[in-house]
């Protein structure tokens, strides 16, 4: 007997029915034949055993003899297929908390750790190939004041809305980054330092956000500072992402905005 892992559609023959069951199948060779049938080297296979792989797909086991196998075989199949299925789980989780790791799960954009694993390669590479890197930190005005009045649920719509616009307004290339409370940071790779065209469109991005507006009755603003860090200088990038720092707090007074 020869196998294959195939992927199916919940009901879609007998694959879909071995699925949907979650049993394993001995189909009738001319049941089988009719359903999966295909050529290999010369040989006609016929499905002679399918076999759920938990809820994640079907295994369907080929003959060219259209012989059964034996009981002692199907149940170490099963067993073998019980396993496979445990490992994928498993694969799977790995995979999701990898993403949660460097993910802010409120926001959906990186989180810090993201930023503390991804910026040491990222000045590597800018030094070898002579970029910049633009830094932009913004914070939300007046945040506090919306959790007082509309509570931290519609608060958390509002970092989620805002931190959407915020993708939206820079490049696939670039990283928003969720800093911490109410800031954001923006990485820029390979700027310039001409920041003002992605600054403008943050803060209108922002401004002009409708599902914001509908909890608030208003548009809500940013404070935004930038700075940026070029390959060869002797000032460290946390240095520079300080400098941003101090810059958006600058811009905060000007407004006359608070927290």
């Amino acid at each position: 007997m020869e196998g294959q892992l195939e992927e199916t559609a919940p009901g879609q023959g007998l694959p879909g029915s071995a699925f949907m069951r979650r049993r394993t199948l001995l189909p009738e060779a001319g049941q089988a034949g009719a359903e999966h049938r295909f050529a290999l080297d010369g040989r006609t296979l016929c499905a002679i055993l399918l076999s759920p792989i938990g809820s994640f797909g079907v295994f369907v086991g080929y003959s060219a003899e259209g012989a059964e196998p034996d009981a002692e075989q199907v149940s170490l199949l099963k067993m073998h297929l019980g396993h496979l299925s445990e490992a994928i789980k498993r694969i799977r989780l790995h995979e999701e908390l990898k993403e949660q790791a460097l993910h802010d799960p409120l926001t959906g954009v990186y989180n810090r750790n993201y930023f503390n694993r991804f910026i040491e390669i990222e000045v590597e590479r800018s030094s070898r190939y002579r970029h910049g890197i633009g830094i932009v930190m913004v914070d939300i005005n007046d945040f506090k004041s919306v959790n007082d009045r509309f509570g931290h649920q519609m608060g958390d719509r509002v970092l989620r809305a805002i931190a959407h616009r915020l993708e939206e307004s820079v490049r696939a290339s670039d990283s928003v980054i969720r800093y911490g409370g109410d800031e954001f940071m923006v990485i820029l790779p390979e700027s310039n330092g001409q920041m003002k065209a992605v600054v403008n469109r943050i803060r209108e991005g922002v401004a002009d956000n409708p599902e914001v507006s509908a909890i608030t009755g208003e548009p809500v603003t940013v404070a935004v500072g930038t700075a940026l860090w070029r390959p060869g200088e002797p000032r460290p990038i946390e240095k520079v992402i300080a400098e941003a720092d101090r810059e958006m707090y600058g811009d905060k007074q000007r407004q006359g905005t608070s927290r």
